[in-house]
Order: C-alpha cells, then sequence, then structure tokens
C-alpha cells in the first residue's frame, strides 16, 4: 500500500518526532529542511519561506512520482488550503492519505510549553497565531488523532 501522511500540528507539537518514531524509513517532506545548515543549525529567514514551501513540495512530487510507499509531509499545515495540494496530488497518484492531527501535543501543551520545546526557537506570539488559524481536519480525513 503506498501512503500519504500529512503531518498537522503546531510548532513544538512532536510531528517530526512522531514521524520519525513511526516511520523511520519514510520519505519525509518538509518546508524546514530548507532553513537547516547542518545537523544542529537552523537559519529561520521569513523572507524565503515560499521557496522553502515550493522546494518541500517539489520533494514531495518526486517521491510520489518515484512510487515511494510512504511519504510524509511534515509541516505545521494549520490550515487547510496548506495541505490540499498535497491530498490531491496523492489521490492522482493512487496513494491512501490521512492526516495525523497532533495540534498542541497529546498533553495538550501551552503555547509556553510548545516554545520551550520546539527546536527552531519559533516564538510564542507565533505559536499563538497557529493556534487561532487552527483547522483541524475531518474525522473521515484521519490517518490518526495524537
Amino acid at each position: 500500500m503506498k501512503q500519504v501522511i500529512i503531518m498537522q500540528g503546531l510548532s513544538g507539537s512532536g510531528k517530526t518526532h512522531w514521524a520519525n518514531t513511526n516511520f523511520p524509513n519514510a520519505s519525509v517532506c518538509s518546508a524546514d529542511r530548507f532553513f537547516e545548515m547542518g545537523l544542529d543549525e537552523y537559519h529561520f529567514d521569513p523572507s524565503l519561506l515560499g521557496k522553502a514551501h515550493a522546494q518541500c513540495l517539489s520533494r514531495f512530487i518526486y517521491a510520489i512520482n518515484r512510487g515511494d510507499s510512504t511519504v510524509i509531509v511534515d509541516n505545521t499545515n494549520t490550515e487547510r488550503w496548506e495541505w490540499e495540494n498535497y491530498v490531491q496530488l496523492a489521490i492522482h497518484w493512487g496513494y491512501q492519505w490521512g492526516v495525523v492531527d497532533i495540534y498542541d501535543s497529546p498533553a495538550g501543551l501551552t503555547d509556553e510549553q510548545l516554545a520551550a520545546r520546539c527546536k527552531h526557537n519559533v516564538p510564542v506570539e507565533a505559536i499563538a497565531r497557529q493556534r487561532e488559524r487552527y483547522e483541524h481536519p475531518m474525522k473521515e480525513e484521519l490517518y490518526l488523532k495524537v
């Protein structure tokens, strides 16, 4: 079975950890990778966010075109429009798909706790904005609600 898993959750919620733990051999596409400079360096530049997401989509298309069995989109995906194109491409290429909705982690963390956990130094204010606009998927779209 070929599958696409859309990760959805606030920054610091544990999306990447969940994906790496549950699918260590999956192809993971993430806008964050655009800003990574080695194992422990991350240099976010908001002016390059569009390029980061374009690269993420390009890597996703490459992975499904190659026929990878599990492809994970590991972004915050706080609003539906952010992940709908991935779903349409998955369907077109014959992949089953679902959303893993982590939201604010299984523990229900505050914005401050999420900011403290986040590896990419996302400020509390940005996480609060993510929370305000968050659109949970419909029940039938869920791969798993954590």
